[in-house]
């Protein structure tokens, strides 16, 4: 059985997510809160499987909040819960060790989908991301193409949350270079931006 804590300003929001988990046989919700402090409070007495926050919720004024709980709470798979539909915002999620982002016009079965994903060790990022709504992020097989030994480092760092100037940096190289790479990457794998690279590289276990 999972054990599931949901933190978010949105107290019907929260009874809806419980709603949700209580349906699945799977899972269980132990915990809703609302502000940060009865959360940390919550998290001292018991710590759960999988950890559903908001960003924003009440008290969080740390943007290194969410690296904070994974070092606390390395047990704890954290899967965002957010309405912020822009890249940069799953890339800064991403790089501070979230285990899933997922946005909050997710359907019920993605959200079950999402925690059972982040509980079992698995990444997950929301099917509609930034300006990936509507637009799919299988792509083709890597079996299918041939990648060059730099391409195949930066789909591994985009799939890691990097942005393209920190990659650039990482690499020795400008960041027009790594731009380039990141435009035949979505070409040989036929995806159309960066949110879809990573979703890829996630999924196919590159990050």
């Amino acid at each position: 059985m999972i054990k599931v804590v949901a933190a978010d300003p949105c107290p019907v929001l929260l009874r809806g997510v419980r709603e949700i988990i209580t349906r699945d046989g799977g899972m269980t919700c132990v915990g809703e809160l609302l502000d940060l402090a009865p959360l940390l409070e919550a998290l001292s007495l018991r710590v759960p499987d999988v950890l559903i926050i908001e960003p924003s919720i009440q008290g969080a004024t740390d943007r290194g909040l969410l690296r904070d709980l994974g070092r606390w709470y390395p047990s704890m798979a954290i899967l965002v819960f957010s309405s912020e539909d822009q890249e940069w915002a799953m890339t800064q999620a991403l790089r501070a060790g979230v285990r899933g982002y997922l946005l909050k016009n997710a359907a019920p079965e993605e959200l079950l989908e999402g925690i059972r994903s982040v509980a079992a060790g698995r990444k997950y990022i929301s099917i509609k991301t930034a300006d990936d709504v509507n637009v799919t992020a299988s792509g083709v097989a890597l079996s299918e193409v041939v990648l060059s030994k730099r391409e195949a480092v930066v789909l591994q760092q985009l799939g890691k949350g990097y942005t393209v100037s920190e990659i650039a940096r990482a690499l020795g190289l400008s960041m027009k270079t790594v731009s380039t790479y990141r435009s035949r990457l979505c070409r040989k794998l036929e995806l159309r931006n960066t949110a879809s690279l990573i979703r890829y590289a996630l999924k196919a276990g590159l990050a």
